[in-house]
């Protein structure tokens, strides 16, 4: 019993680690000028990118515009975006000042295109490596089907990256494809 107790005396134990598994999300920060016809204007933003498990993929977790600066419409500065498009939807011009509107979705985009056009981000994350934000439905769609045949030993009908590929049974019920069946949609 002694011997067993003398296991519990950890006193002068070193502290050590081991089997990590670690990754990094870098975040990325500047300025764009962002054009929309004849307006124009330059944000200020950060974004935070990782590293997806899709082979080349890289996903958006967390953006925002800090600020937005020089604003323009055909050359004539603007100071209140947002006064002016009011001012023209209150005019009874709302269909000119839904021209002026730039939505999230559009900011967005452009900060990817940019990101994924920086040398440091090709550095980081290689020369293939892609926005996932920026890829057409068809090339989502592409790397899914890869992930799952790569890993389809792990695969479980429960599992997101399954879900758009799962198969009706004779019996009327969702169930794994097979292996031949992601293949043969991924080679159409």
């Amino acid at each position: 019993m002694e011997n067993f107790l003398s296991n519990f005396a950890n006193e002068n134990a070193e502290v050590t680690s081991s089997n990590a598994k670690l990754s990094a999300t870098p975040e990325f920060y500047g300025t764009i000028d962002i054009c929309k016809g004849a307006l124009k204007m330059t944000i200020t933003f950060y974004a935070r990118v990782y590293r997806m498990k899709y082979d080349n993929c890289i996903g958006l977790d967390d953006w925002d515009i800090n600020e937005t600066s020089h604003i323009s419409l055909g050359g004539m500065p603007i100071n209140n975006l947002n006064l002016l498009i009011t001012t023209m939807v209150n005019s009874g011009l709302t269909t000119a000042a839904k021209g002026l509107d730039i939505s999230n979705n559009d900011n967005k985009r452009e900060i990817c295109i940019q990101l994924e056009q920086f040398k440091m981000f090709k550095d980081l994350f290689g020369k293939k490596a892609r926005m996932f934000d920026l890829l057409s439905d068809e090339e989502k769609t592409n790397a899914k089907l890869k992930f799952a045949i790569d890993n389809y030993d792990k695969m479980t009908i429960g599992l997101s990256d399954i879900q758009d590929f799962l198969v009706i049974d004779e019996e009327g019920n969702k169930v794994l494809p097979t292996i031949e069946q992601l293949t043969n949609q991924l080679n159409k």
